[in-house]
């Protein structure tokens, strides 16, 4: 995320940020998201990841990684 912060900066200027944030269009866009993530996790309805995603990380479930346990 801090990279992303400092990309907008170097971008768009030190202000940019400042302005989304308290831009209502953006916060009220934010807000639809965060309530229908709130629905999907109170069971309003599922949300899935593409099959391709998911036979993409179980094929990599026996390599061995950074974090080896």
């Amino acid at each position: 995320m801090f990279g992303l912060g400092l990309l907008i900066t170097v971008i768009f200027g030190a202000a940019a940020l400042n302005k989304l944030a308290t831009n209502g269009i953006f916060n009220f866009c934010f807000f639809l998201l965060l309530v229908l993530f709130a629905a999907s996790f109170l069971g309003g309805f599922e949300l899935t990841l593409p099959h391709r995603w998911i036979n993409g990380a179980e094929i990599k479930t026996g390599k061995k990684g950074f974090a080896v346990s």
